[in-house]
């Protein structure tokens, strides 16, 4: 990403690759998995101040970009490449996640501490979930309709119900948790802490979470802004 703007690659390259989801529209590679050879942007979307992360909805091809300093969260068409609505957020919006099936996104807003829940068929917010503390990343699980939220700030995860908008429970003891991301077939939550850049597992069975560590994860997860845009604290 650039400063206000998404940079688009050919398929199969990209200057950096990180940990994360494809998402492959035409020929628009948005996150691979592993590293490969660079190319030149075949294009540059002009969306709001300080794009902090992104997310593909799978089934239309949508690309969703949080604008941390604009507030704003930007609607791509993925078949133009053009920004075809602006949405405004909370304050700081940095983590961003779809639930497909629902045809919601969610925005994890740093600065006002909530959540902003966003219909994708009307590209207004439908509810803001409130009570958090600094969230960063968001991911969704849509075999429990789980939602994932990094509370940077308060050391912890938040599990929030996907059909009621509530928070139903909180994983305590992490370390500034910043991005995060859900395996659904292992029933796992992978969170990536900020300052010793390690990962960690979480079990999402009955919540009775069991923590460990792995070795040599990469920089970056899917759902997970910057450096530059997370507070310290």
């Amino acid at each position: 990403m650039t400063r206000s703007g998404v940079r688009l690659f050919a398929a199969g390259r990209h200057p950096r690759s990180w940990l994360g989801a494809a998402g492959v529209i035409g020929a628009l590679v948005l996150i691979l998995a592993a590293p490969v050879a660079a190319e030149a942007a075949t294009g540059t979307i002009t969306v709001g101040s300080g794009p902090a992360s992104v997310a593909v909805d799978p089934n239309t091809g949508t690309i969703y970009v949080a604008n941390s300093t604009s507030g704003t969260l930007s609607v791509i068409n993925g078949q133009t490449n053009k920004v075809s609505a602006t949405i405004t957020v909370g304050t700081e919006p940095e983590g961003v996640a779809v639930n497909a099936p629902a045809d919601l996104v969610y925005v994890t807003n740093n600065g006002s501490n909530s959540v902003s829940v966003i219909s994708e068929l009307t590209n207004t917010v439908t509810a803001t979930i409130t009570g958090l503390n600094h969230p960063s990343g968001v991911a969704f699980n849509q075999l429990t309709d789980a939602v994932y939220v990094a509370n940077n700030g308060g050391n912890s995860v938040s599990v929030i119900n996907g059909l009621t908008n509530t928070v139903t429970a909180t994983i305590t003891g992490l370390n500034h948790p910043t991005g995060i991301a859900v395996n659904s077939t292992t029933k796992t939550v992978c969170h990536q802490r900020r300052r010793q850049h390690r990962l960690g597992d979480q079990r999402e069975d009955q919540h009775d979470h069991h923590y460990h560590h792995r070795r040599h994860p990469p920089e970056r997860g899917h759902g997970q802004p910057g450096d530059h845009h997370r507070r310290r604290h």
